[in-house]
């Protein structure tokens, strides 16, 4: 698997968001569409630190359950497979998944998703 780099959209030119190599993983607004993989969970409510932990739990539940955001996942997976992949979301940027990383953006999440099920762990129950 290539390296699944995390950018902050305001580092990335527009265009450059093709779904392909530059996937959109946030919220909805007037110029970009919601992703299936976007946090619902919002800072003002629950503080960054909750808000992630919610994620986590959200993310695994839907890959056990096999809905839209596991599928997602497999995409992303295939096309790291092939090439470099840059999650793109508000957050942080991000080039590498340690063991001790500290989590400041639920793309990280979705990067050790990525990391597990290209272990041949799809089945996450």
């Amino acid at each position: 698997m290539y390296p699944i780099y995390i950018r902050k959209l305001n580092s990335i030119k527009p265009n450059k968001l093709d779904n392909t190599n530059f996937i959109y993983i946030g919220r909805g607004n007037k110029y970009l569409t919601e992703s299936v993989l976007h946090n619902s969970y919002n800072i003002k409510t629950y503080g960054r630190k909750r808000c992630l932990e919610l994620y986590k739990i959200w993310l695994w539940e839907a890959i056990k359950a096999r809905h839209n955001e596991y599928r997602e996942l497999l995409r992303i997976l295939e096309l790291a497979r092939k090439h470099p992949v840059t999650l793109v979301c508000f957050c942080v940027d991000s080039d590498e998944d340690k063991e001790n990383d500290v989590i400041e953006c639920h793309g990280q999440w979705i990067r050790k998703a990525l990391i597990y099920l290209n272990k041949g762990n799809s089945n996450a129950n």
